[in-house]
């Protein structure tokens, strides 16, 4: 989805911001594995020298079939990415993992399902992370979709159109400075 914000999404505060200030790794049609494939041929590598200080990830509504929520499977994949994430830079930097949009194709259960089983997987990930070093603030935070999104705001199956974009773009981007500030301030 955050790859739309360069068509789509093209207006929002989002959309309008360029590399080096935005680094924008989205594809259409991508699921968990694909994201570790591309890791694996050395997208981290490069982000490495980047120094980034804030990932936003929308992942996993590809994942999702219309009468299954995420796998174990899926969130295990899900896990992988954190953990090279925050393992990658010695200051690691703020992780935002952000639930996902309902779909027209798939019952409303297995989207909430799949948001539940992704925010426990943050909690999961923020104690693993402060027992490994003795700390008591987190890099990884969960965000809801804007409950406003539903389907009206979709241009198709799963992507948003243009007001819905801006209705996440007014959540979504506060949210980043605040995670910038954050980050900044460590």
């Amino acid at each position: 989805m955050l790859e739309r914000f360069k068509t789509t999404g093209k207006d929002s505060r989002i959309g309008q911001m360029q590399y080096p200030q935005l680094f924008n790794a989205g594809v259409g049609g991508d699921k968990i594995e694909n994201v570790l494939y591309r890791i694996n041929l050395g997208l981290l590598r490069l982000l490495k020298l980047r120094n980034p200080k804030v990932f936003v990830l929308y992942l996993g509504g590809n994942n999702i079939q219309p009468k299954q929520a995420l796998t174990h499977q899926n969130l295990d994949d899900y896990y992988l990415l954190l953990q090279a994430l925050l393992m990658t830079w010695p200051t690691p930097p703020q992780i935002l993992v952000t639930g996902l949009f309902k779909q027209k194709k798939v019952d409303e259960q297995y989207i909430t399902q799949s948001n539940t089983a992704l925010e426990e997987l943050v909690v999961k990930t923020n104690i693993a992370e402060m027992q490994k070093h003795a700390q008591q603030d987190h890099w990884v935070h969960w965000m809801e979709p804007p409950k406003q999104i539903g389907l009206k705001y979709l241009q198709d199956d799963v992507h948003l159109n243009t007001d819905g974009y801006q209705i996440w773009d007014d959540a979504l981007y506060p949210k980043i400075q605040e995670l910038l500030h954050l980050h900044n301030s460590r």
